[in-house]
């Protein structure tokens, strides 16, 4: 699907919600004395809000599968080299789906608390750069 036709399908979504807008409009403009409508109110009201609630849904879903796979291609691009293999075999496993072994559990903990360790010490070394320059 290209984004033109995107585009289109998320135009035409906003014009349809519009309309539906607008025609609750018309109709509430029509009524004189609404505490009989109380009921059609409330129901037309739920019908534009579960279509935002819908609408939202359908654009986070999207969103996560667009950076689920931009994540997928960045870790294909580190080498094979940089993590051990039990380690790789455990971050396909949970990036498929694919049932995980406690020793699968045990390499992607082991993963995170290095990361923690490896961001921390980056921390270091930007603070340290930033005072080479300025020095």
């Amino acid at each position: 699907m290209s984004k033109r036709d995107k585009k289109s399908g998320e135009s035409l979504e906003s014009e349809k919600f519009m309309q539906d807008i607008l025609e609750f409009k018309k109709w509430l403009n029509q009524r004189t004395y609404l505490k009989g409508d109380i009921d059609k109110i409330e129901t037309w009201i739920t019908n534009l809000y579960s279509s935002i609630k819908y609408e939202a849904e359908h654009k986070s879903k999207l969103m996560n599968s667009n950076e689920k796979r931009s994540l997928i291609e960045d870790y294909k691009k580190i080498p094979p080299k940089f993590l051990d293999e039990k380690t790789r075999i455990a971050i396909n496993k949970k990036i498929h789906g694919i049932k995980r072994t406690n020793s699968d559990n045990y390499y992607l903990r082991k993963l995170k608390s290095n990361l923690k360790e490896k961001l921390k010490e980056a921390e270091y070394y930007e603070s340290l750069d930033k005072l080479i320059k300025i020095l």
